[in-house]
């Protein structure tokens, strides 16, 4: 099976240089974001919501859920560069390059460390 070419790789953040990539491949939900969230959680826990609420928690649970994919692409962005730098063969491997293929728990959710209170680090 014949591998894409770096730049047209679907999962590869193209355009960004090492520094853009890193800042998104560390990247968290925002502190007012958190906190909201963090307060959702628990009223949702605790008594219940109101629909307004709901979807405000369906929101901000969305947004967490495409940072966690931006932060994994950036993630991954990142780590063939550096494979390519180092000249290592199978670059994009026979998964056409799509990380969760080959490392689901790597890249699914990360930076959530769920304590019961939902916290970002």
């Amino acid at each position: 099976m014949e591998t894409a070419p770096f730049s047209t790789a679907p999962d590869l953040l193209t355009g960004l240089n090492e520094d853009e990539l890193q800042v998104l491949a560390e990247g968290v939900l925002s502190s007012r974001y958190q906190v909201r969230l963090n307060e959702l959680l628990q009223r949702n826990r605790e008594e219940g919501l109101v629909a307004s609420e709901e979807r405000e928690l369906g929101r901000l649970l969305e947004h967490v859920d495409l940072l966690n994919v931006l932060k994994a692409r950036a993630m991954y962005t990142l780590q063939q560069q550096q494979e390519r730098k180092k000249g290592s063969q199978g670059f994009l491997g026979a998964d056409g390059g799509r990380p969760w293929k080959r490392n689901a728990k790597k890249y699914i959710f990360i930076g959530i460390h769920y304590t019961g209170d939902f916290v970002m680090t």
